[in-house]
């Protein structure tokens, strides 16, 4: 799922690149989950744990209940309580839970078709604090060019280092393999007298425990949308010259089309562009282009691929916005057809 997010991200920036001002329309479409099997094992459940202080098997659990696509909920997270009760019959230990053979008797006793789970593999914060000098100047001469009056002070620095790594297993319970195991490590490093960014006014600095519980959150979120198909959101640039004599009234049919566009009337566009194309005779790349971008928008992948293909059938020599969308659709339409398999198991 990074790979394909990474696509999307690269897509978006090419698309931007070419756009200069003109004016982009926002797409969003469905991308699937990075661990396809898990798609065939949604009733789930998450063990604590090993070395869990800082509460990471209980985010992830919150997490995996939260998960829904087109307000239908993904998962069936089973009840931490009952889980906890087959634990404790069984008289295991944290350290028991990470073997596979335990974590599918656990799944096989509770109803469960996969098991979540893991160890806290480093978890580390230090607080430290150190002194800076600084210095103001507080009465400038009439000219402005030299300071008559300075002020020396010393301000107080506060520091905050965190890292925290954890081993995550996802358990095959029916089968006994392992459909998904990584480590992922996350650091915090927070300075009060050194700005992270140009305009960053912010001195606050997070404490040893705040910081690891947000690394913990970080985690937990990364985690959780490798299982879960979700939408995805970038922008994507409009044309807004025709390249073909136009008559007054079609030339601002096409600036209308871009009005309704830009306050997300979308339908009505699509209304104007495709009279607009009945007119023109489908001749101009320009609108079949903006036309595509609109059905893209509005999730018609298959027809904005029509679209595209016609507007390339049209021009004689490249088009960056034009070649990037003809690539950019075909790897939606992939994407979207192993999204949906899985929604639908």
């Amino acid at each position: 799922m990074r790979l394909y997010t990474r696509y999307l991200l690269h897509i978006a920036i090419l698309s931007m690149l070419f756009a200069g001002c003109s004016q982009r329309v926002d797409i969003s479409t469905l991308a699937p989950a990075k661990v396809p099997s898990i798609a065939k094992a949604r009733r789930i459940a998450v063990v604590p744990f090993k070395n869990d202080r800082v509460g990471l098997s209980g985010e992830i659990t919150a997490l995996l209940a939260s998960q829904s696509v087109d307000l239908k909920p993904y998962f069936t997270v089973l009840s931490r309580q009952n889980l906890n009760k087959v634990i404790a019959e069984q008289k295991l230990q944290s350290s028991q839970l990470v073997d596979t053979r335990t974590a599918t008797k656990i799944g096989e006793l509770i109803g469960a078709q996969a098991l979540v789970t893991g160890d806290i593999g480093m978890q580390n914060a230090t607080s430290r604090r150190y002194y800076q000098n600084k210095q103001e100047c507080l009465n400038f001469s009439k000219d402005g060019s030299r300071c008559l009056l300075w002020r020396f002070y010393t301000v107080t620095c506060h520091v905050t280092k965190a890292t925290l790594l954890a081993n995550i297993n996802i358990v095959n319970v029916q089968t006994g393999s392992i459909i998904y195991s990584d480590a992922l490590l996350k650091n915090y490093s927070g300075d009060s007298c050194h700005r992270r960014y140009p305009f960053d006014t912010s001195r606050r600095v997070l404490s040893k425990a705040q910081a690891l519980n947000m690394l913990s959150l970080q985690i937990a979120r990364e985690f959780v949308s490798d299982l879960t198909p979700h939408y995805v959101h970038f922008k994507v640039k409009l044309l807004d010259d025709i390249e073909i004599d136009t008559t007054d009234k079609q030339s601002d049919a096409l600036k209308n089309a871009l009005l309704f566009i830009k306050v997300n009337r979308l339908h009505k566009a699509r209304m104007i562009l495709q009279r607009l194309m009945f007119e023109l005779h489908g001749k101009s790349y320009v609108v079949a282009y903006d036309l595509g971008v609109v059905n893209e928008a509005l999730g018609r992948l298959k027809d904005a691929q029509e679209l595209y293909h016609q507007a390339d059938h049209l021009v004689n020599k490249p088009i960056p916005a034009l070649d990037v969308a003809i690539v950019r659709i075909s790897e939606l339409i992939r994407q979207k057809k192993i999204a949906q398999s899985q929604l639908d198991e």
